[in-house]
């Protein structure tokens, strides 16, 4: 497994953390709210500022289990294979990521937000009600407005339950964070299309040493 000192290793980590969330948003959407380490890690890197290495940001690699697994799928399965529905989240993430990049004062607004959702974090944790509701706000008040929107596919019924519409406006939050982090690490669209098999290699490097199989 690659070190933090390999922009390939870090690129693909928080690439990692893009398609986690991608992939919990589908499966709440469908499903419902299912507690889990994997959204409870994503959760809390919106609150990770500063990290002295990229896996720190989410509570080591081995957090990011089920992301590397489904961008191991995605770059190296058969087109059959593929979830087109991560692929839709993940490519509009990046893009959504790329354009707030530009202005500075939405930047500032979500930071804003989020630093006053972490002075509540001591009373009530990362997986309350409130902290996941200011989360959703903070992405429905700096982020909805942009183009392309995300418009989440699902079973009306969790959809329209207003806990779960929180949390997945929450972890589109964190897909941002991460695909910001992606972008300082050196990653771009060029990157991600030619670099595929450099990506894929580190990504199952990273899953031999963690162990890929989901908990």
């Amino acid at each position: 497994m690659s070190d933090s000192s390999d922009p390939v290793y870090r690129q693909v980590v928080a690439l990692a953390g893009v398609f986690q969330a991608a992939d919990l948003v589908g499966n709440i959407a469908w499903n419902g709210i299912r507690e889990s380490d994997s959204c409870a890690t994503l959760l809390n890197s919106i609150f990770k500022i500063d990290a002295d290495a990229v896996e720190d940001i989410y509570g080591g690699v081995d957090k990011l289990r089920d992301g590397l697994v489904v961008l191991g799928g995605q770059l190296g399965g058969s087109a059959e294979e593929r979830d087109i529905q991560v692929a839709r989240y993940t490519a509009q993430l990046l893009a959504l990521q790329s354009k707030l990049a530009k202005n500075a004062q939405t930047m500032q607004n979500i930071l804003d937000g989020i630093l006053e959702a972490q002075r509540q974090l001591p009373s009530y944790g990362i997986n309350h009600a409130n902290i996941i509701a200011r989360l959703a706000d903070i992405y429905a008040s700096n982020i909805s407005r942009y183009s392309p929107r995300i418009m989440v596919a699902g079973d009306p019924t969790h959809l329209d339950n207003s806990n779960t519409a929180s949390l997945i406006r929450a972890l589109l939050l964190a897909g941002i964070r991460s695909a910001v982090l992606w972008r300082q690490s050196g990653g771009s669209r060029f990157k991600l299309l030619f670099y595929r098999n450099t990506y894929l290699r580190c990504t199952q490097s990273i899953l031999g040493a963690i162990g890929s199989d989901k908990e």
